[in-house]
């Protein structure tokens, strides 16, 4: 009982607390700033990903100096906080998987792990797991400083570069949209991403430029969404349009909807749910597996 109400509470407050979400006039206008500077989705695109099985990736022996385990309190260049997560399997020497995980409105490192659950799922099939702490999508430089988390990651543990892979809650799932729209990735370009009620409308969209290329798509979002309603289905159908996608959907095994056909032969999935916006899905093996689809070449 304990438990379910520390665990009812922390939505609660999640959904409350992400009031600072951008408004789409708001989150426009931070995003054209941007691309007027001559950032953005033209500058320095990444290889393509490929659902192609990986090769092996190693590391020099005693390079990588980071341990098993709960790593708290890293710290990016700009001083923004994030824990690291690394399952009992690690090697220093072979490449892991990377799931960095952005934080909602009122998150941070600690509470946006126990909110997702991710680290025992992810654990399990070998990923390290980072968690990187609250930064507004209004503020364009915390944005890119924490667009470099899976490089700074990969300087103390062996991240397998072709296995980076992005996902955040409202305020986190609209930094990664806006890391890609704007061209603020780092040296680790992500192999897929899976924002989840991320809060970028259609017009906000229209802003953008598509991107040349860009990972795989999964777009989660609840149908009850009281924040941000429909704005789901504005990600969905600009990511449909920007990879020229087949506009008829398939139905996946997960359940939710595959755009498949598209031009860089990637897919978008389309996942709806039914909870409250301060609700994490309750899909992580569905993420996994449509993670585990893909790598970067």
């Amino acid at each position: 009982m304990r438990w379910f109400l520390l665990t009812l509470c922390l939505c609660f407050w999640l959904a409350c607390s992400d009031d600072g979400d951008p408004t789409p006039a708001d989150a426009g206008a931070a995003d054209l700033a941007v691309v007027k500077d001559g950032s953005g989705p033209d500058a320095a695109p990444p290889d393509l990903p490929s659902p192609d099985a990986p090769g092996p990736y190693a590391c020099k022996a005693g390079a990588k100096a980071g341990k098993v385990g709960k790593s708290d309190g890293e710290l990016t260049q700009g001083s923004v906080k994030y824990n690291v997560r690394v399952p009992t399997g690690y090697s220093s020497t072979a490449g892991s998987p990377l799931i960095v995980v952005y934080a909602a409105a009122g998150g941070n490192p600690q509470n946006m792990e126990q909110f997702t659950g991710l680290t025992a799922d992810a654990g399990a099939r070998g990923y390290i797991v980072a968690y990187v702490d609250h930064v507004s999508p209004n503020n364009l430089s915390g944005v890119q400083d924490i667009a470099q988390v899976p490089a700074e990651i990969s300087k103390k543990w062996c991240v397998d570069p072709a296995h980076v892979y992005l996902t955040g809650h409202s305020n986190g799932g609209s930094v990664i949209y806006l890391m890609l729209a704007r061209g603020n990735w780092s040296s680790l370009y992500p192999a897929a991403i899976a924002p989840s009620a991320a809060g970028l409308s259609k017009q906000t969209f229209a802003s953008f430029t598509c991107p040349k290329t860009s990972p795989p798509v999964m777009v989660l979002h609840s149908k009850n969404d009281g924040l941000f309603p429909g704005y789901g289905r504005d990600a969905r159908d600009w990511w449909v349009g920007c990879k020229a996608c087949s506009k008829t959907a398939k139905t996946a095994k997960s359940g939710c909807l595959a755009y498949t056909g598209c031009s860089d032969g990637s897919e978008v999935h389309y996942c709806e749910t039914s909870g409250s916006h301060g609700q994490w899905p309750k899909l992580n093996k569905e993420l996994l597996d449509f993670f585990a689809m893909y790598r970067k070449r």
